[in-house]
C-alpha cells in the first residue's frame, strides 16, 4: 500500500480528517421494502455528481434492481495522467478505515479515483412521475425526477433544488454495503502494514494548504467517443434518428455552445447554445444517406463571464447504415 500513487493534496487533507473518525454505523434497521416497478429499471446502476467541492467530494448514488438505494458522498477525483493513454482494469484497495477505494485509468489518459463513504441502504420506487425514496428511520420522500441514457435530474419537492447526476457506465465502482465493509475491516485487523497506515493517518497534522487550482475552460468531451457509430433512421421514415452528446461541466460556465457538422460542410447541422452539459437531438423520420454517413465531428465551447472560450478538440464519428433499426 505504501507504494501507491499519492492522492491530490487537497483530497488528502479532507480524507485524513475523515479517516480518523469511525466508519458510520451501518446497523440501522432497513426501511420497509420498496417493490421495484418496470420504469425503475432505467435507474439501475451508479450515478455521480460532477459538481464536486475543491477537495473532490461529490454525491454518489446507486439504484439496485431489487429496489435497494443508497445516497452518499465520496471522493470523485479525475486528473490527467502521465502514463500512456491506455485503459487499465479497476484497482480496488482498502483506504483509511478499510473503506474500499477504486482507481483506474481511462483511454483518454485520465486517472480516476473514487472513494464512496459507507452509509445505510434504503430503497426506491417509481410512482407515476415521482421517485419515492426511503431511508431507515425516516418517512418516505417523493421527488421529481428526469432520467436519460446518461443523466439523472432530481428536484427536491420542498427546496426546489435540482441535482444533476451522471451515469457511471459501465459501473466500474459502487458504494460498499454493510457486509463488504465489515469483512474488509475484519481481514485487516491483523495486517501490520494497514495498521501502521491507519495510525499514520490519524496522527497526521497537515499544515493549512492554499492551492490555486488551474481554471479549466475547455469542456472535456464524454460521449460519443472518438470514431463512434451513431444512430441513423429508416427510408420508410418510421423510425426517429437520435444523437446524444455529453460533456463534462466546466466550473463557472454559464452556457455551452455545441457544434455538430460533417467535415467540409458549409454549415453545421447543429449549432446551439445550452445551459446543460448534455444534448439530445432527434430528427423525427429523418435519416442520413449512405454517401453522407462518414466524416462527422462534434465540439463544445464554454461561456465564462460572458465570453465563449476556445473550443474543445473535435471528436470524429460516423453514422450507421440507413435502415439498421428497421430490418
Amino acid at each position: 500500500m505504501s507504494g501507491r500513487r499519492p492522492i491530490d493534496l487537497i483530497l488528502a487533507v479532507l480524507l485524513l480528517t475523515l479517516a480518523a473518525a469511525a466508519v458510520p454505523s451501518l446497523a440501522a434497521a432497513p426501511p420497509a421494502a420498496c417493490v421495484p416497478t418496470p420504469e425503475s429499471q432505467a435507474l439501475v446502476g451508479v450515478w455521480e455528481s460532477r459538481e464536486t467541492t475543491r477537495g473532490g467530494l461529490g454525491i454518489i448514488m446507486e439504484f439496485r434492481q431489487d429496489g435497494g438505494w443508497v445516497d452518499t458522498i465520496g471522493a470523485i477525483v479525475d486528473t490527467p495522467s502521465s502514463k500512456p493513454a491506455t485503459p487499465t482494469g479497476t484497482v480496488t484497495f482498502p483506504y483509511a478505515n478499510g473503506i474500499p477505494a477504486y482507481e483506474r485509468q481511462t483511454a483518454e489518459g485520465i486517472s480516476q479515483f473514487r472513494l464512496p463513504f459507507p452509509k445505510p441502504w434504503g430503497c426506491y420506487q417509481v410512482v407515476g412521475s415521482k421517485l419515492r425514496l426511503c431511508r431507515a428511520g425516516c418517512p418516505p420522500e417523493e421527488v421529481d425526477y428526469k432520467v436519460t441514457a446518461t443523466t439523472l435530474e432530481i428536484t427536491g419537492k420542498t427546496s426546489g433544488k435540482k441535482t444533476t447526476l451522471h451515469r457511471v457506465d459501465p459501473a466500474w465502482y459502487r458504494p460498499p454495503n454493510e457486509q463488504e465493509v465489515a469483512a474488509i475491516q475484519e481481514a485487516l485487523k491483523n495486517d501490520p502494514e494497514f495498521q501502521k497506515y491507519r495510525a499514520d493517518a490519524r496522527q497526521a497534522e497537515p499544515p493549512p494548504v492554499e492551492v490555486d487550482l488551474p481554471v479549466v475552460k475547455v469542456p472535456r468531451l464524454l460521449s460519443p467517443a472518438d470514431d463512434a457509430i451513431v444512430d441513423n433512421g429508416c427510408l420508410s421514415r418510421q423510425d426517429d434518428m437520435t444523437w446524444e452528446f455529453d460533456w463534462a461541466e466546466v466550473r463557472n460556465a454559464a452556457r455551452y455552445r455545441l457544434i455538430v457538422q460533417r467535415v467540409g460542410a458549409a454549415q453545421p447541422v447543429i449549432d446551439l447554445v445550452t445551459r446543460e452539459s448534455f444534448h439530445r437531438a432527434t430528427a423525427a423520420g429523418g435519416y442520413v444517406i449512405d454517401s453522407n454517413r462518414y466524416g462527422w465531428e462534434w465540439k463544445v465551447q464554454a461561456e465564462i463571464d460572458g465570453v465563449f472560450d476556445e473550443f474543445s478538440m473535435a471528436r470524429a464519428f460516423d453514422v450507421e447504415p440507413v435502415d439498421t433499426d428497421c430490418r
